[in-house]
């Protein structure tokens, strides 16, 4: 079929091509706008913004206090930009919140259908698969702006590791991408300069607001925590906890705004992935160094394959389980399916599937239907360890190298109408 099409788009006439391009592209806008407004429906569903992050905004506007500046963080300073900006709809948090995230979507989704009609469709299932959290978590700000930086770095490393970074300050997370594009790229020292000079700014300005004494405080309020019961290192916990066994028992963390668990060996095993965690990304990271000095990995599915592994660390072997860390798998999947896609729609399929199983579970459990939320964390975490081995083979054994921009005339045509 794709052949098809991009055989029929050397053949037709310049107008045919035109009109054929500009429909489909309409048609993709109405997905995304769809997609958009019936996540927008549904976002009141989804209390972070209007639980959370709208009395840090109103604790501000009212008092002139700030989170992360005049006290410690659960965030990186950054993450107060987008809590702020949503405030700017007056009486309507929620709703500047929706509208902030859906430019920030638009944004990276015209990047992305300038290269895979494919990739950008697919983006927008999973937006809809994982439901209303898609849109209503900091998670939600940063991965079109991570999804932007992948698309950009073959092309202009420079810029694409600064927006990797200023998302990272926002949000953890994409500073797996900036790790992943210094080791596996030839780019690394621009890629290296570019995440410095936005961290000296970063510093900079928080410095000038009298932060700096809370800068680093989301590592301890983080590495702090206990298991999150939604976190894949806890299903063992709660399949124990089941059948009456390990003296395992839930609590509402009323700090972190989150339900933990304890039990018999809980808080050895939160150690225990923490130390895996670290010694996966050193690993993963030295593999892409060495795996580098052959080539640059720069716009491959082995680059995006090492992104995945990277984020899939992160999640697997985290003592939090959120829902929305699906939204993170995003970014190196759209970029997989841009530059490998054929290697990548299995991969996709799955994450859609994590997707659909991490929204069905998480409806189960506030209806409270027995034992399904279980069986649904228990199945959507299985596919985590699914996805990450699946990457890390991809990233040991290397794929079948496709860059952005250098592929034969046919091979881009078939990419780029996918």
């Amino acid at each position: 079929m794709i052949a098809v099409e991009a055989a029929g788009a050397v053949a037709g006439s310049p107008s045919t091509r035109s009109r054929h391009g500009l429909r489909t592209r309409y048609e993709a806008w109405a997905l995304f706008a769809v997609a958009h407004l019936l996540l927008s429906v549904l976002s009141p569903l989804a209390s972070d913004v209007t639980v959370v992050y709208r009395p840090w905004f109103e604790t501000w506007a009212q008092h002139g206090t700030l989170v992360g500046i005049d006290g410690p963080w659960v965030y990186p300073v950054l993450a107060l930009v987008p809590i702020l900006a949503a405030g700017a709809v007056p009486g309507a948090y929620l709703l500047g919140w929706v509208l902030l995230v859906t430019v920030l979507d638009a944004a990276a989704f015209a990047m992305l259908l300038r290269r895979s009609r494919r990739a950008a469709i697919w983006w927008m299932v999973l937006l809809i698969a994982l439901g209303p959290v898609a849109l209503t978590r900091l998670d939600s700000v940063t991965a079109p702006i991570a999804i932007a930086g992948l698309l950009l770095l073959a092309e202009r490393p420079a810029v694409a590791s600064t927006l990797l970074t200023v998302a990272a300050w926002i949000k953890v997370w994409p500073a797996a991408a900036v790790l992943a594009a210094w080791t596996a790229t030839r780019s690394r020292r621009l890629v290296g300069l570019a995440a410095a000079a936005t961290t000296a700014a970063v510093v900079a300005l928080d410095a000038a607001l009298g932060g700096l004494p809370h800068l680093l405080s989301f590592l301890p309020e983080q590495s702090t925590r206990g298991l999150q019961i939604e976190a894949p290192v806890s299903t063992v916990f709660l399949w124990l906890g089941a059948f009456g066994l390990g003296h395992v028992r839930t609590y509402f963390d009323r700090h972190l705004l989150d339900v933990q668990l304890v039990g018999d060996g809980s808080a050895a095993a939160g150690e225990i992935v923490t130390a895996l965690t670290a010694a996966l990304v050193v690993a993963l990271a030295v593999v892409a160094l060495r795996g580098s000095r052959r080539g640059s990995w720069a716009g491959t599915g082995r680059f995006a394959h090492l992104v995945l592994a990277l984020l899939l660390v992160l999640i697997t072997f985290n003592k939090v389980g959120s829902p929305q860390y699906v939204i993170w798998l995003a970014a190196p999947v759209v970029l997989g399916l841009v530059v490998d896609p054929a290697t990548f729609r299995r991969t996709a399929t799955t994450v859609v599937a994590l997707a659909l199983l991490t929204q069905l579970s998480s409806y189960a459990a506030a209806l409270n239907l027995g034992a399904l939320p279980l069986l649904g964390l228990t199945a959507r975490n299985a596919l985590y360890l699914v996805l990450l081995m699946g990457s890390c083979r991809r990233v040991l054994a290397g794929t079948r190298l496709g860059s952005i921009g250098s592929r034969p005339a046919t091979g881009s045509a078939a990419v780029v109408r996918a």
